[in-house]
Order: structure tokens, then C-alpha cells, then sequence
């Protein structure tokens, strides 16, 4: 009983820290990691299904720094860029590790074309403005 009485303010206390522990990351998190950066979000597709793993690269058109984000499980992607215009390019692979009949490590298969590989032959080209922040790029064959 009276050590359950001691425990019990550690475990307010520990309750509040975790509490002002989440709240500072989640405020860290939300601001711009340099000043004029606006987060942009976006999903990638191949043939209508997401992609689940791989990177969208930007390069800014003139001017500003580009970016690079890591696709996600469900296609998601998140990067801070400055607004401006950007020519993207997207690299995905299918992730099996496969090896020949010496046991040697082969490359992984490419999901999408290679012409997406490079922001000069992907065609993929984004205006990011201040309340324009959420992309979609659509990949095809």
C-alpha cells in the first residue's frame, strides 16, 4: 500500500514527461528546416498502384536547392522544399535480393521505366507554391 503511494506521483510525473516529450517533437516536426520551406506532400503511382519503396528526387529549375524524398509503404512521400519550379524523377526498384547460380548477388529489377530515373527524361515537372503543397505523380509505362 504505501509503496503503491510513492508510485504513484513517479507516475504522473513520468505520464507529463512522456506528454511534453510528444508535444516538443511533434512542434519540431511541423516547423520548416529552413527559412521559405514549404512541406510537400505527395503520393507516387505506376499503372495506378502505389509504389512501396523507392525515392522522388527534385531539382530546383533556377534558383533554389531540391530535394529528395523515400517513398513509402503506401506510396506516400514528404520533403521540404522552397516554392518554386522543379523537375522531379522517380527511382524505383522491387527490393528482392536474388543471386545467380554462383551465388552471386544480381541487381534488383527496376519497377518503374528508367526514363523516370533522371529529373532530363522523367517529364515530371512541379510548380510548388506557398498553398500548393500536395503532388501526385502518375507513372506509366
Amino acid at each position: 500500500r504505501s509503496s503503491e503511494r510513492r508510485l504513484r506521483p513517479l507516475v504522473r510525473l513520468s505520464a507529463v514527461g512522456w506528454l511534453v516529450a510528444l508535444a516538443v517533437g511533434e512542434g519540431c516536426n511541423a516547423r520548416a528546416p529552413f527559412p521559405g520551406a514549404v512541406k510537400v506532400t505527395g503520393i507516387a503511382r505506376f499503372e495506378g498502384a502505389p509504389l512501396t519503396r523507392g525515392t522522388v528526387q527534385f531539382g530546383a529549375v533556377a534558383g533554389n536547392a531540391g530535394g529528395t524524398a523515400r517513398i513509402g509503404p503506401h506510396g506516400g512521400f514528404t520533403v521540404w522544399l522552397r516554392p518554386g519550379e522543379y523537375r522531379a524523377s522517380v527511382i524505383a526498384f522491387d527490393g528482392i535480393e536474388r543471386v545467380d547460380d554462383k551465388g552471386i548477388p544480381l541487381p534488383q529489377k527496376a519497377v518503374v521505366p528508367e526514363r523516370y530515373f533522371s529529373t532530363d527524361t522523367s517529364g515530371l515537372t512541379v510548380s510548388i507554391e506557398k498553398d500548393r503543397h500536395t503532388l501526385e505523380f502518375e507513372l506509366r509505362r
